[in-house]
């Protein structure tokens, strides 16, 4: 590697290590806050939502790698990366979306079915992690973006805001509204980081920051929150196959849905389809 290689870096370096550690910190710091001040009984109920809600990072786990070495090759080529990281945007919440609808409306439900009563409380930070799911998988592509356009330094800021918000203002709201407290703190603090890192990358790149997937995705996933209210309202569910059921209907009327109203989501969904029937 010439010199110039090796500044580059050490210069990525400077902020990337740092940031990991800062990562991994904001990543436990509502374990902390409600272990240290709530006990561990909190702590199980707050473990068993982002458990029943983990399924909401799979979309953007995949793609932010791929995202940022996109975004890093197109920039280095001087080329312009912003229809990548707004077909990115497009996409990274598509599972998400209906999660959150689905924790809101039946998260008590499902985590007292898939668990046992002892965890009924989950429901409450159910629905609020289930909007923080979908803000940080939309944080994450902006996120990813800024790594690709080389500043691991706007990254690190990033995830140091949110490291702050969500330990001062989560023990000052535990206070004063009790354990959902530190949740809401969470939502603040992912917010913060999603709207200086789009503030950040719209500085640099012409994204669109709500593209016509995503609105598409809101709508269905509106919808399949109608069908939940109903079932809720009028079906009884003290069955475990009424539960399900009823989840399975609902995520059945969102993919129609979409593949109704998206043509972008009906040719992503053909091409996947064709590209795993070509490797079999």
């Amino acid at each position: 590697p010439t010199t110039e290689d090796l500044v580059d870096i050490a210069s990525f370096a400077k902020s990337s290590i740092p940031n990991g550690f800062v990562s991994s910190a904001l990543s436990q710091v509502d374990i902390i806050v409600l272990g240290g001040l709530a006990g561990t009984a909190v702590v199980g109920n707050y473990r068993v939502a982002t458990n029943l809600l983990f399924p909401a990072t799979f979309i953007i786990a995949t793609m932010a790698p791929g995202m940022m070495s996109r975004v890093s090759s197109l920039y280095s080529r001087e080329e312009d990366p912003s229809k990548a990281v707004s077909d990115g945007i497009g996409y990274a919440s598509v599972i998400a979306l209906p999660m959150a609808v689905g924790a809101i409306i039946m998260g008590d439900l499902v985590a007292v079915t898939v668990y046992s009563s002892e965890f009924s409380s989950a429901g409450l930070f159910m629905t609020w992690l289930g909007v923080y799911f979908v803000i940080q998988t939309q944080m994450k592509v902006m996120s990813a973006t800024l790594s690709g356009l080389d500043r691991p330094d706007l990254v690190l800021k990033l995830n140091a805001v949110g490291f702050v918000v969500n330990a001062t203002l989560g023990v000052g709201l535990f206070y004063f509204v009790g354990p959902v407290g530190v949740v809401y703190a969470t939502v603040v603090g992912v917010t913060c980081r999603y709207l200086l890192g789009a503030l950040w990358v719209r500085r640099d790149l012409s994204v669109i920051l709500v593209p016509r997937p995503l609105i598409h995705q809101f709508a269905a996933a509106t919808l399949m929150g109608g069908l939940l209210v109903t079932i809720r309202s009028t079906v009884d569910l003290g069955s475990w196959i009424a539960v399900i059921g009823s989840v399975a209907a609902g995520a059945v009327l969102y993919g129609v849905i979409l593949i109704c109203i998206s043509e972008e989501f009906r040719q992503t969904a053909c091409a996947i389809t064709r590209d795993g029937l070509d490797s079999e």
